[in-house]
C-alpha cells in the first residue's frame, strides 16, 4: 500500500511539471508572437518613413531649374498677325501634344535660337550664293538635329521654317541660315509657377501666364496665344521709346497674374532619365 501512495506521489509530480513545461511554452510562444508583430510594425514604418524620404528628395526641384523646363514648351516667338490669331503651340488654350502643336513656328525656331553658330568666314565662304550674299547667322544640319534630340527627343528636320523677321532655311551645303525679309511683332511671356510636382516617370508644373503683343507704339495683352481673350491695350505717344508700351504690358500682367490661366504642363521621362514636354492644357 506505500508502494501505491509513492508511485501516486511520482506521477502527481510528473504531471505538474508538465503542466509547467506547457504553460512555459504558450508563454514563450506568446511572447516570440507579440515581439514579431511589434518589430516588424516598426520595420514596416521605417520603410515607409525611408519611402516618404525619397518621395520628398525627388520632388525637390529649383525654380531655376523648373524655368528650363518651362522654357522648352511650345511657343510660337511670333505674332501670326491675324486679328484672331491662328498660333498652334502649346499655349493656345487647347490641350496641346508633339502631335498637335505647328512644329514649323514653335519648336525648331526656338531651338534654333539654342544652336552654336558657326564663324562669319563659314558664311563668306560657303558654296552656296544665297547664303553668301544674304545669311545673317547660320549653324549646321549636325548641330540642329543634335539639340532637337537633347530638347525634344525628336530628330526630324525640315527644310526651311518662320523665324521671327523671316525664316530659316537649309542651305544646299547643310548650312540652316536666317534670312530676314519682313518685320513682325514679337510675342513675349510674362509667367509665374504656381506648384509643381513629380515622381519616376513625369513632371507637372502649373504655371500662370499672360501675353504680350504689338508693334510700333501699342501693344496688346491676351490670356492665350490664340488673341482670342484680349485683357488690356496699352498705347504711348510716337516720340516715347517702344519699349515703354511693352513693358507696361508686361507690368499689367505681373500685378494682375491671379486673373490669368493656370497652365498645365506635363513631361515626361525619356530613356536618358531627361524630362521631356509632353503635353500642356489649361488647368480649371
Amino acid at each position: 500500500m506505500n508502494e501505491n501512495v509513492v508511485v501516486k506521489t511520482k506521477n502527481s509530480k510528473g504531471l505538474v511539471a508538465l503542466v509547467i513545461v506547457l504553460i512555459l511554452l504558450v508563454i514563450g510562444m506568446g511572447s516570440y508572437i507579440i515581439y514579431d508583430k511589434v518589430f516588424n510594425v516598426k520595420e514596416s514604418d521605417k520603410v515607409v518613413d525611408k519611402k516618404e524620404t525619397k518621395k520628398e528628395e525627388q520632388i525637390k526641384i529649383s525654380e531655376e531649374e523648373l524655368e528650363k523646363y518651362l522654357a522648352t514648351v511650345p511657343m510660337v516667338l511670333e505674332d501670326d498677325g491675324n486679328e484672331s490669331g491662328s498660333n498652334n503651340d502649346a499655349y493656345s488654350g487647347e490641350k496641346s501634344t508633339m502631335e498637335t502643336i505647328d512644329k514649323t513656328t514653335t519648336i525648331y525656331p526656338m531651338v534654333f535660337d539654342k544652336t552654336n553658330k558657326v564663324e562669319d568666314s563659314v558664311i563668306r565662304n560657303s558654296s552656296d550664293s544665297e547664303v553668301r550674299g544674304f545669311a545673317n547667322k547660320c549653324t549646321t544640319e549636325e548641330e540642329l538635329k543634335n539639340k532637337l534630340k537633347e530638347t525634344y527627343d525628336y530628330s526630324e528636320l525640315v527644310n526651311e521654317f518662320p523665324y521671327p523677321g523671316g525664316a530659316v532655311k537649309k542651305s544646299s551645303d547643310n548650312l540652316y541660315c536666317t534670312f530676314y525679309g519682313r518685320g513682325a511683332a514679337g510675342l513675349e511671356k510674362v509667367n509665374k509657377i504656381i506648384d509643381y510636382k513629380t515622381d519616376n516617370d513625369e513632371l507637372i508644373v502649373l504655371e500662370k501666364a499672360g501675353f504680350v503683343t504689338g508693334e510700333y507704339y501699342e501693344f496688346e495683352v491676351f490670356k492665350t496665344t490664340k488673341k482670342d481673350e484680349s485683357v488690356y491695350k496699352y498705347k504711348v505717344d510716337e516720340n516715347s521709346e517702344l519699349t515703354n508700351a511693352s513693358s507696361a504690358g508686361k507690368n499689367y500682367i505681373k500685378e494682375n497674374i491671379q486673373d490669368f490661366y493656370t497652365f498645365k504642363h506635363t513631361f515626361k521621362k525619356g530613356s536618358n532619365n531627361n524630362y521631356y514636354w509632353y503635353s500642356t492644357e489649361i488647368e480649371y
